[in-house]
């Protein structure tokens, strides 16, 4: 609000709004009048703004109740014809905060994925790699503040060169950029560079599927159920399923029909050469799903079973996190940017275990932030590894794509 009355104690402004008053908690025009709001939800209910402004959604999680206020003035604003804007700095990737929803929510409209409209984002972001190289550092700052001549670029290059400050902050909040919790599992840059939209999976095509189930809450917060594919001759990764709670949903089961139908057309529609799947608590429909479709299978998860993967053997699990994510770092694979991959992967965070080696995890134990696709894109490239490693695996299906390379 301070800002707001300082923009407007000047006569152009008194001679152009009509009964301008400008008080220190609110100001008064003729036709209406501007406040601040407390950050609860319930108090909104029923309000009917023609505007609102959504500062620092960045800050906007399910925990502190930024989801339900979005929400609640998202639908007062409605109510009138009116508009939202959110002003904020860059989001850590995988906390789920409204800025990150907002942006996924772009995305898909501009990609013609999502189904929605009226949305309008401006994000500049700088292209600076090397944050350490003091000239590369002040000639991305120079030209992310053009329009800020107030700003002094020496000093804020100083403080992101200070030793005191992480760079993963010293990107979000001076560079715009993009940056991961520390002990992320894959970096959001890295995953974002191996986004690919152009070719979708289409029916025919040789695949692998990937597949960790949950039946429901046991404890906490209930995990999800993902069924992802990954197309065997050029490594492209799809989200075919994600099934989860809804926020505030206790009594959340898993649709076990919906589950068993997905499964099935994917089988349907593809080439299906393998099939991993973590067993725990779908031992019972995993065995129906291999009595129908294991003679189809060109790869096997273990000696006795062609789909049962556990995940929860370190043995096993170790290598096939430690291969999924040297393909991303390699950009060995390619994925369609779905919203809840995207969120699971980036949710994920490093497990290490000096016995067993580098595993994932969430970020605390009853942490509602999944990351099932995550485990079900690992089993899925696993499977794919294990077929492009078997003579005859990829026979039939779609025809690869070839790459052309012309040297001189």
């Amino acid at each position: 609000m301070g800002l707001a009355i300082s923009m407007l104690e000047n006569s152009i402004a008194h001679a152009e709004i009509p009964g301008l008053d400008a008080g220190l908690t609110r100001i008064r025009t003729r036709n209406g009048k501007l406040s601040s709001s407390t950050a609860r939800a319930p108090s909104k209910e029923g309000l009917r703004p023609t505007a609102v402004v959504l500062d620092e959604t960045h800050l906007w999680i399910a925990s502190n109740g930024g989801h339900r206020l979005a929400e609640t003035l998202r639908r007062g604003v409605a109510k009138t014809g009116g508009r939202s804007l959110e002003t904020s700095n860059m989001w850590v990737n995988g906390q789920g905060s409204v800025a990150e929803q907002t942006h996924t929510y772009a995305e898909g409209v501009r990609a013609g994925t999502h189904a929605g409209d009226g949305v309008l984002t401006w994000q500049p972001i700088s292209q600076c790699e090397d944050i350490g190289d003091p000239v590369q550092l002040r000639t991305a700052l120079a030209e992310l503040y053009e329009d800020s001549p107030w700003i002094d670029i020496d000093r804020l290059a100083a403080e992101v060169l200070d030793g005191g400050t992480h760079p993963s902050d010293a990107r979000r909040y001076y560079l715009n950029q993009p940056a991961s919790a520390d002990d992320a599992w894959i970096r959001a840059d890295q995953w974002h560079s191996c986004l690919e939209r152009s070719s979708p999976l289409i029916d025919g095509d040789v695949v692998t599927l990937g597949f960790d189930g949950s039946r429901g809450r046991s404890r906490g917060n209930a995990d999800a159920t993902a069924l992802v594919a990954v197309r065997v001759p050029d490594g492209y990764v799809e989200l075919l399923g994600c099934w989860q709670a809804r926020e505030g949903e206790d009594d959340w089961e898993a649709p076990e029909d919906l589950i068993d139908a997905a499964v099935r057309d994917a089988f349907k529609r593809f080439k299906v050469v393998g099939f991993y799947a973590d067993p725990s608590g779908w031992q019972s429909q995993l065995g129906t799903w291999e009595q129908n479709f294991s003679k189809r299978l060109k790869v096997r998860a273990s000696t006795n079973h062609a789909t049962h993967f556990w995940a929860n053997r370190p043995s096993i699990m170790v290598r096939a996190l430690a291969a999924f994510e040297e393909a991303v770092t390699n950009g060995d694979l390619t994925h369609d940017g779905s919203f809840r991959l995207t969120e699971h992967v980036l949710n994920a965070r490093r497990n290490p275990s000096p016995r067993s080696g580098l595993q994932i995890s969430k970020e605390y134990p009853d942490s509602a932030q999944k990351i099932d696709c995550a485990v079900a894109a690992t089993l899925a490239w696993a499977a794919r590894l294990d077929a492009v490693a078997k003579p005859g695996a990829m026979k039939g299906g779609r025809p690869s794509q070839s790459r052309v390379v012309v040297l001189g």
